[in-house]
């Protein structure tokens, strides 16, 4: 069954977050990842749902009409756990370090970082190939659509070809390549209700 996103759910979406995907967020570690959780359940800009089985969190979509004000906002509202966190992620993996800085002065400008965007979304593995994927990504089209949005963005690993074909099979199309924080990304975009 697919619930609204609060803040009880944070630990169960951290945990999916940190076995199956990838990227910076996950690279900082669980303390990172819990405190934007946390700071997306506390901001007006989070579209984000979970699905639960049997009492579990089995998966969970975040994203929002304006990712960039997202992102903001939950830096703000967690900005003391953010910087302790990522400091110590850091001092963990110092390689981090290195891929952040990089990563800042070649940020890619290809597409706008503020536009609708479906940020993460997970489902367990022995859940798969039950449709939730679906069910959570129709269910945040659905949320855009009543805010008055008609296409929204995604990005996948660029060697995720399980990912990229199962938004193409839902209608999403590529729009480009980027790099980011020492990892190839694929851009992908689609159309909610008539064209």
């Amino acid at each position: 069954m697919i619930r609204v996103f609060t803040r009880e759910h944070a630990d169960a979406v951290a945990d999916l977050h940190l076995k199956y995907l990838t990227g910076l967020l996950s690279d900082l570690g669980k303390y990172v990842v819990r405190s934007f959780y946390l700071g997306a359940a506390e901001s007006p800009y989070a579209i984000a749902r979970v699905y639960e089985s049997g009492g579990k969190v089995t998966g969970f979509v975040l994203g929002s009409v304006s990712s960039g004000k997202l992102r903001k906002e939950i830096f703000r509202k967690r900005i003391l756990q953010t910087l302790i966190g990522t400091s110590l992620g850091v001092l963990r993996k110092p390689k981090l370090a290195q891929l952040m800085w990089a990563s800042r002065k070649d940020r890619d400008t290809s597409y706008d970082r503020g536009s609708a965007e479906l940020i993460y979304i997970a489902v367990d593995r022995e859940q798969r190939s039950g449709g939730i994927g679906r069910q959570l990504v129709v269910e945040f089209g659905s949320e855009l659509l009543s805010a008055g949005v008609n296409a929204y963005e995604l990005s996948v690993d660029a060697d995720n070809v399980a990912a990229i074909s199962f938004y193409e099979r839902l209608g999403f199309r590529k729009t480009g390549q980027y790099r980011e924080f020492g990892r190839d990304h694929t851009r992908l975009k689609t159309t909610l209700g008539p064209e």
